[in-house]
């Protein structure tokens, strides 16, 4: 692959094949939004941490099983779209991006909600459905800036009360849960799919 032009801001990589991310992508400097959507990659290369203009990484329907601590370095990030992976857990330089403020994370056969996640206060959107999610932690509350929370087509039985506490959350999708009932506290959100 021959990049012509550095000074390139959106690079679709989209539906390559690609097993790696070509090397000459990381001298993008400008570079504020990388869609590597339906490859096969399985590593995101520590390199990553070279293209701190990235506002949006687009790493859905790949082959990853791991991000590397690197991707804490991307102080621009607002959107991380991870879905259809094989991702478990994340690491746990991801709370130093103070400017994420959606993660897209569908299809990754979550059991647990990393809880480093509730450590990233600039978050407004998370996006958790079609997981194996449990139990959604009572530490849910420090996601203050939250708007939206999908947790549609999990293993939800219940809530935790502290949902309650999240005075900018504006929708709540729960459908294809267990849940048959609501904690009582959380009468006054505005929207619920429930």
């Amino acid at each position: 692959m021959l990049i012509q032009n550095e000074n390139i801001e959106i690079l679709d990589l989209n539906f390559k094949n690609l097993s790696e991310i070509p090397s000459e992508v990381f001298s993008l400097k400008n570079l504020k939004k990388l869609l590597l959507y339906g490859n096969k990659l399985e590593v995101l290369p520590k390199e990553i941490n070279k293209l701190k203009n990235l506002e949006c990484l687009d790493l859905r329907d790949n082959l990853l099983c791991s991000l590397p601590q690197e991707l804490g370095e991307l102080v621009n990030l607002k959107s991380l779209y991870l879905s259809n992976n094989k991702i478990q857990s994340f690491p746990s330089s991801i709370k130093k991006l103070e400017n994420l403020n959606k993660i897209v994370f569908i299809n990754n056969d979550l059991k647990v909600i990393p809880k480093i996640l509730f450590e990233i206060n600039s978050l407004k959107r998370l996006i958790l459905r079609n997981n194996k999610i449990e139990d959604l932690s009572e530490d849910i509350q420090f996601l203050v800036n939250l708007r939206n929370l999908d947790l549609k087509n999990n293993c939800l039985k219940d809530l935790p009360k502290e949902l309650s506490v999240l005075k900018n959350l504006r929708s709540l999708s729960l459908k294809g849960n267990y849940i048959f009932k609501l904690p009582f506290e959380m009468k006054n959100l505005r929207k619920i799919d429930f």
